[in-house]
């Protein structure tokens, strides 16, 4: 028998399968929970809604980033776009990276009782960390910036003298 015909005799008795567990997951937890109150569910929805609001703003910080790329690619010589791109891709990459490590520790983290009232001085790495959402959101601002100053000397210089500049 062909594989394609193998395929097409499965298909239907997976789907099965698949919709009968993933029902049985929703009638489960659902069967375990006590009903919410009113205003428990008030509380879920605006939760819900602020964290959708804060994912939306960081997307669009998060692709400024690639609207500076294309406006530093148009301002130099063809020779030279890869090299912006490929700077802005290290940029977004590498400025994730710090901030996920230190930035935002230094920046919001929880202070202890030794802590100098400047900087924080906890959740580094994300250690005993749950709101992902608003880490999410002051990311992109750590490093959009970043992007542009090094672009404005990039076809005068050579590739040290930009990573110098960045």
């Amino acid at each position: 028998m062909s594989q394609w015909i193998m395929k097409r005799r499965l298909r239907r008795p997976l789907g099965m399968l698949g919709g009968a567990l993933l029902a049985m997951a929703v009638f489960s937890s659902a069967a375990a929970q006590e009903a919410p109150t009113t205003e428990d569910q008030i509380t879920d929805l605006v939760t819900a809604i602020d964290t959708a609001w804060l994912l939306v703003t960081a997307s669009m910080v998060f692709f400024m980033q690639a609207g500076f790329a294309m406006v530093e690619s148009g301002f130099i010589r063809a020779k030279n776009t890869s090299n912006v791109l490929a700077k802005n891709m290290l940029d977004a990459c590498v400025g994730g990276l710090f901030f996920w490590a230190f930035g935002y520790a230094i920046a919001f983290g929880v202070s202890g009782d030794s802590s100098n009232g400047f900087m924080g001085d906890g959740n580094f790495f994300l250690s005993d960390f749950e709101n992902y959402a608003f880490w999410f959101f002051p990311r992109p601002t750590s490093s959009t910036p970043r992007s542009s100053p090094p672009s404005s000397i990039h076809s005068s210089s050579t590739g040290r003298g930009t990573l110098r500049a960045g």
